[in-house]
């Protein structure tokens, strides 16, 4: 995963994860990946600053909140979508308690919002045109030859990387 590669590079070693629900097939996929990246760059997992939470802009808020109050060892947010990072920036800017210098950001999707926030945040792109395209070819291949079996493709993200990763 490119985003750890990244945070590694800027001297990240401790990356707290605010994901979406715990049940959810992307929550569990974007884990598993995230799981494999950081133990091909020889870093821990550390559970205890791993937050699931809603998809929605108040948990990235409600979990920073959290891990500044409580003091976690960690220097940067790694959020499962965009909508929880700007959640994150909405309790940084609001608290004081922490800065952007202090820790480094990323998120998943790039919405449009996250080119907005300032810093302008660093996340994976989800290619939602190659996805469309696989599926209605794969679909119309199946009505073709009248078979339903299921099929499982994987396309590669895109990391678009800004300005909420400094080095530390």
């Amino acid at each position: 995963m490119l985003i750890i590669f990244l945070l590694k590079k800027n001297g990240h070693k401790k990356i707290a994860v605010i994901a979406g629900a715990k049940d959810n097939i992307h929550t569990q996929r974007r884990l598993q990946g995230l799981k494999k990246a950081l133990e091909e760059h020889n870093l821990k997992f550390d559970e205890s600053i791993l937050f699931y939470g809603d998809w929605k802009k108040e948990t990235g808020y409600n979990y920073c909140r959290t891990l500044i109050n409580e003091k976690k060892d960690f220097s940067a947010i790694f959020c499962f979508n965009d909508l929880m990072a700007a959640g994150v920036y909405d309790y940084i800017n609001k608290s004081k308690a922490i800065s952007f210098d202090d820790i480094a950001i990323v998120g998943f999707d790039n919405r449009t919002i996250s080119q907005f926030l300032i810093p302008s945040l660093t996340t994976m792109e989800i290619p939602l045109y190659e996805i469309g395209r696989k599926s209605a070819d794969t679909l119309l291949k199946q009505i073709k030859t009248n078979t339903n079996e299921k099929q499982e493709y994987f396309i590669a993200c895109n990391l678009i990387e800004r300005e909420s990763v400094k080095k530390i």
